[in-house]
């Protein structure tokens, strides 16, 4: 088990390393926000599938860190959340989730407001990233 602490400077080297390699779509963002989630010490996090028979609008990456809910929308590019994917995000955060839109230019910053919302935050009820 890590110490907490050195979460933000992991998370930094793999975001770096990701960039050097290149991300150039969304699958790419996908998995470094994984590879980013996976620095905290006690979460799981689930990819529901992109199909027909799915709900429209649920995000990409759903997950527990430390017991706080969190879902992650991740995009890339130019690429904006559709009107179901915000409904989705209010909602996780009316309900007292993180809901945060990830893309290849912020993805430090929103692992280091996941970072906040685990370990420094005394509410779930803050940090709703409306974009």
């Amino acid at each position: 088990m890590q110490h907490h602490e050195e979460i933000p400077e992991k998370i930094r080297a793999t975001v770096k390393r990701a960039q050097r390699s290149g991300m150039d779509k969304e699958a790419d963002v996908k998995r470094v926000t994984r590879r980013c989630l996976a620095h905290f010490d006690t979460q799981f996090h689930f990819m529901p599938p992109a199909n027909a028979y799915g709900k429209a609008g649920i995000s990409d990456i759903l997950c527990v860190i430390e017991g706080r809910p969190v879902a992650i929308e991740t995009k890339f590019g130019s690429n904006k959340p559709t009107v179901n994917q915000k409904n989705f995000g209010k909602a996780w955060a009316d309900a007292g989730g993180l809901f945060l839109v990830v893309t290849d230019r912020n993805i430090v910053d929103m692992m280091m407001r996941i970072y906040t919302f685990i370990y420094e935050c005394d509410s779930h009820v803050e940090l709703y990233n409306e974009h």
